[in-house]
Formats: C-alpha cells, sequence, structure tokens
C-alpha cells in the first residue's frame, strides 16, 4: 500500500493545541484503487512533547 499526503494546514488553537489538516491517498500498487480521504488531527503539547489526542479520516468520494 502506497501513501501519500498533500495539502497540509496547521491552525493555532492556543499555545498548547494546534488542529492539523492534509489530504490522503492510499494506493494498492498491485490493483491501482485509490483510497482518497480528508484527515483531521488535534495535538497536545504536553511536558515538552506533542502528542496526538484526536484524529480522523473520513473518504472523500465512494470508489467503487
Amino acid at each position: 500500500m502506497a501513501l501519500s499526503a498533500t495539502d497540509f494546514s496547521v491552525r493555532v488553537l492556543s499555545d498548547s493545541v494546534v488542529l492539523v489538516t492534509y489530504r490522503g491517498m492510499s494506493r494498492d500498487p498491485a490493483s491501482g484503487r485509490e483510497w482518497p480521504s480528508l484527515r483531521s488531527s488535534i495535538w497536545k503539547l504536553v511536558d515538552g512533547r506533542w502528542l496526538m489526542t484526536f484524529h480522523q479520516g473520513p473518504p472523500t468520494r465512494q470508489i467503487p
């Protein structure tokens, strides 16, 4: 499975919380089928380290 990501955006929600969004594409090299998704995650700064506290990646269109 090949993965790629484009259109990254980071929105600062507070000094210690950010929202990251991007478009993901998964591709099966054998069949050529692709699964696009719009992904988002919330990251929180805890003890000097960024930790992902939420993530979602629903498909952006139905693949036959």
